[in-house]
């Protein structure tokens, strides 16, 4: 069996990896001329949302890649380690290579012609199946605004802002505009440079604090313990449903705490600082409960951001921005933002798949808050094709490991997959929650967020897998510690040996196994 992979990042190599341990011959398309997706034209200063421990294959550590990360890795960093990878694992990544289209075979069984231009010109390669790893982070949102051509200043991206655009920047004003991630690091990074810094959004969101009190946030949100209380479409254990059946008060009790430690954490910048700087504060509140907005996109805040907005070094301001003028931004309420530099930072649209039949991309396309895939990794009409990267969570490098996983028993034919209705069911429930239970974002339905353990759970159980990582003491010490990639160290390995397990009680090949009936 050969598999196509588009796509060089982080998603699309772990991928590799585990069809390569699988025997299953896999080739990596990049259309950059290094691996590292989305985190090759990031700006310098970004990092990493996850700690380290979470943010690597379970086959490879930081060490034996030969890096030691920062808690948070940095973007050189990152590189650095993905790059190693490749090498160590001698993956086969052809890069600065763009696939321009993929045709499916009229065959019974499917088959592909992939089409594309790399460094040795035009190419065509045949593959049994794809594997798409383009990430829902990768589609811009056009950069247009009413007035835009009469506004006398630069306008510069999210990843602009380099040490001699911040260089340029001394003794002018920057505003900013949005108020995820790219835009709280593009304004924290002004304001410490000593750059006048307005910052502008319609909604804040909630970001949350490096510490909470005094505890580094990933104890206080990525223990097995703290996800069994995040809600979530679907919950593998009977404890999980019995908790969020009949205990909803204790769950909506719990968040609640949370929500007041993250705020009472951000306005305490604001203590003994006057009325201004708490009236500064307080516009940072946001409109929707905690736990609506607790998905990957949720932005850890840059530490010194909130303490910028308290001192005045960033001045926010909540509205919506109406256009541009000469003189640099118009609100809907009127005002005008004087500024030197706009930053733009308005985020990313919900994936697009160019080089998919026009026939797939129909089904793929133009939903509110992106595709909706099955088990995030397929879509029932589109055959021949899985996703890796678009079960996006807090584990994510793990996710998308045992998300391949699961592809390769596919593809094998070691998985049965419920009838194509059932498949479609499944995906619209999933989407209906989320549009009912989640801040919608334009990848929402591309994310499993917080409810990685769950997620991770369905499909080792669909592969006849133990969920449970440890045993004994282990066991009981996982839930109130923090979850790591090494958690699941050996998983490819294990689904190996329960093959050849079944295969010998049975006197030959193992049966296929019918996937469990869980909405995930």
């Amino acid at each position: 069996m050969r598999v196509c992979i588009i796509g060089g990042g982080f998603s699309g190599v772990t991928a590799a990896s585990v069809l390569q341990q699988r025997g299953i011959e896999a080739v990596v398309y990049e259309r950059e001329s290094c691996v590292g997706g989305v985190w090759v034209h990031a700006y310098p200063t970004a990092q990493c949302q996850n700690i380290a421990s979470g943010y690597h294959l379970p086959t490879l550590s930081w060490e034996q890649a030969g890096i030691r990360p920062s808690l948070n890795p940095t973007k050189p960093e990152l590189l650095g380690y993905l790059t190693a990878a490749v090498q160590r694992l001698k993956l086969d990544v052809r890069l600065s290579t763009s696939i321009d289209s993929c045709t499916r075979g009229a065959e019974e069984v499917v088959k592909w012609t992939v089409r594309g231009r790399g460094p040795a010109g035009e190419f065509t390669e045949e593959f049994d199946f794809l594997l798409v790893a383009t990430g829902m982070f990768g589609t811009p949102v056009p950069m247009e605004f009413p007035g835009q051509e009469t506004f006398r200043g630069r306008i510069i991206g999210p990843n602009d802002m380099t040490r001699e655009v911040i260089a340029e920047l001394q003794g002018k004003t920057l505003a900013v505009v949005g108020f995820g991630k790219c835009a709280l690091d593009q304004a924290t990074d002004a304001a410490n440079a000593g750059v006048r810094t307005i910052h502008v959004f319609r909604r804040p969101g909630w970001g949350v604090p490096q510490r909470l009190l005094g505890i580094h946030y990933s104890w206080a949100l990525w223990t097995r313990l703290n996800t069994v209380m995040v809600p979530c479409w679907d919950h593998p254990t009977a404890a999980a449903r019995l908790l969020h059946a009949r205990a909803r008060a204790l769950v909506r009790a719990f968040w609640a705490l949370i929500e007041t430690v993250i705020w009472g954490t951000i306005t305490a910048h604001a203590w003994g600082r006057g009325a201004a700087a708490r009236a500064r504060v307080a516009l940072l509140r946001p409109p929707t409960p905690f736990i609506r907005c607790f998905r990957p996109s949720l932005p850890i805040l840059p530490p010194r951001y909130p303490a910028h907005v308290a001192s005045g070094a960033i001045e926010p301001v909540r509205s919506a921005v109406a256009g541009l003028c000469a003189q640099g931004l118009r609100l809907i309420d009127g005002r005008v933002v004087e500024a030197d530099v706009i930053g733009l930072c308005i985020g990313h649209g919900s994936p697009v798949f160019p080089f998919l039949p026009k026939g797939d991309r129909v089904h793929l396309e133009g939903m509110t808050g992106g595709v909706q895939l099955y088990r995030h990794l397929v879509h029932p009409l589109v055959p021949g094709v899985g996703f890796v990267g678009m079960n996006h969570g807090f584990l994510h490098m793990t996710q998308v490991e045992i998300g391949t996983l699961w592809l390769s028993a596919m593809m094998r034919g070691e998985l049965l997959l419920p009838p194509v209705s059932a498949q479609l069911a499944a995906a619209d429930a999933m989407r209906a929650w989320k549009a009912a239970n989640e801040q919608l974002c334009p990848a929402s339905n591309c994310c499993v967020t917080a409810h990685y353990p769950q997620y991770n759970d369905v499909l080792l159980g669909d592969l006849g897998m133990r969920t449970g990582r440890h045993t004994g003491a282990r066991a009981l010490l996982s839930y109130v510690t923090r979850m790591g990639a090494s958690d699941y160290a050996g998983v490819v390995a294990e689904y190996e040996a329960r093959l050849r397990s079944d295969a010998s009680g049975g006197g030959g090949a193992a049966p296929p196994r019918r996937v469990l009936d869980r909405v995930m």
